[in-house]
């Protein structure tokens, strides 16, 4: 029997998978979040790493209740990608939609975005590093 879909069939979502990392001291839980419900996809423990299967475009979040924190990200194509708690993520909980979607984004899609913003002079190159830099020193920026 042939199988309903083939890997190259041209409708067949392709698959990525996320890596949902808690590195902070209290267990984490993973969600897929369908329009304004979340599905539990279990516990990823403290330190560790969860890879899941997923599709592209579908949400998703990790959140800690100790300490509190939670970071969200869409998936895009790229075949890998990452949800990390860290401390960092325990300083300032998003507030916004904004916020909370560039708090799971993908590295290379914030590079591109931050290049725009100063291409454009929205932003400046020198406000850029500065943030940057207080982050790396572990201070709030100013």
């Amino acid at each position: 029997e042939i199988p309903r879909f083939h890997r190259s069939h041209p409708r067949m979502p392709t698959t990525v998978e996320l890596l949902a990392c808690n590195g902070l001291p209290g267990e984490a839980r993973l969600f897929w979040v369908n329009g304004d419900d979340e599905v539990d996809y279990g516990v990823v423990e403290s330190g560790s790493t969860r890879v899941q299967s997923t599709f592209k475009e579908q949400r998703w979040r990790l959140r800690c209740e100790k300490p509190s924190a939670e970071v969200e990200c869409t998936t895009s194509d790229e075949a890998e990608q990452h949800l990390l708690l860290t401390e960092a993520s325990c300083r300032q909980k998003p507030t916004t939609r904004l916020e909370s979607r560039l708090a799971g984004a993908p590295a290379p899609v914030l590079a591109d975005l931050i290049a725009r913003l100063v291409e454009t002079r929205l932003v400046s190159e020198e406000a850029v590093l500065t943030l940057l830099d207080a982050q790396e020193q572990g201070e709030e920026p100013r």
